[in-house]
């Protein structure tokens, strides 16, 4: 096991937030689009106003969702000595006898001129048709989209937080009793069949 897992083992709860310095990048980005938005108004031009209008409107919204994210502090993910309790996940907490294995997959997005990275954190339960059975029918049916892709029947992502996927990953698989890692492709196999 790891150094950081061992320190991780003996710091519970660990909150896993919205990091508020990366939100309240975002808000000034959006601010300063509302700003060029606002700018192309004067002009007479049909055309002008409804494209400065729509981006009034587009960038303001990412503005109050900024806002709102910096504000709320309700954690997106909770390690506790009950288990792992994920925002938006039913039947949670996931209790750490429940939780079979937990690993890393990044997700490349394709950008305008090149690819990012998004690191989720994936667990493998142990009674999985249980838990998607808990879940409502568009979670049920992502879930078992992302299962077969090798992604397991529980995952969040870290981006927008914090914390990586790594220290999570070291922190989760210490309290399941050590490191018990699956690589992703033996996963995909075992989902298919």
């Amino acid at each position: 096991m790891s150094d950081l897992s061992l320190i991780f083992a003996s710091a519970l709860p660990i909150e896993v937030k919205s990091s508020i310095s990366k939100y309240i990048l975002t808000l000034f980005g959006c601010a300063g689009f509302i700003a060029l938005s606002i700018w192309g108004v004067p002009r007479n031009q049909t055309r002008d106003i409804v494209i400065s209008v729509l981006g009034i409107g587009f960038f303001g919204l990412g503005a109050l969702l900024s806002v709102w994210a910096i504000f709320d502090r309700t954690p997106r993910v909770l390690l506790d000595h009950q288990g792992v309790t994920i925002r938006g996940w039913k039947g949670c907490p996931v209790v750490w006898a429940e939780i079979e294995r937990a690993w890393k997959f990044e997700q490349r997005v394709a950008t305008l001129y090149s690819q990012v990275e998004v690191p989720y954190v994936c667990m493998a339960i142990k009674d999985s048709e249980r838990w998607r059975e808990s879940q409502g029918r568009l979670r049920r049916r992502l879930a078992s989209y992302y299962q077969a892709r090798g992604w397991g029947d529980v995952y969040f992502t870290t981006k927008g937080t914090d914390f990586g996927a790594d220290e999570l990953v070291a922190a989760i698989q210490s309290h399941i009793g050590g490191v018990r890692l699956s690589e992703p492709a033996s996963l995909l196999s075992s989902a298919r069949t």
